[in-house]
């Protein structure tokens, strides 16, 4: 995951994630080389982070609590379903974001 990826994704530019992943690394919570994040030290990172982390995980957590971990397939409606075990390839072409 590249730094301008992040930046995009976060709507901020990518000097602002360069230097946070920077001063993460020098605080020995993640390692972060050439598009690749490792994260060392989950508590410690959770503790460096502001309270909002807290909040949305929990909300995360709320919202799909019934959604089964771990297989895609469970989520998805039966035809779909369907589609994914007869013609995997249906999917991604039903896809919206893949319409010229």
């Amino acid at each position: 995951m590249t730094q301008e990826l992040i930046a995009n994704m976060l709507g901020v530019r990518r000097e602002g994630v360069t230097e946070a992943a920077g001063k993460l690394q020098r605080a020995g919570l993640i390692r972060y080389s050439r598009g690749h994040i490792e994260v060392l030290d989950r508590p410690g990172l959770e503790q460096a982070v502001c309270e909002c982390y807290a909040v949305v995980k929990l909300e995360f957590d709320r919202l799909l609590a019934d959604i089964p971990h771990g297989d895609p397939s469970k989520i998805l409606g039966e035809s779909d379903r369907r589609a994914l075990v007869d013609r995997p390839d249906k999917i991604e072409a039903n896809n919206p974001r893949n319409r010229g």
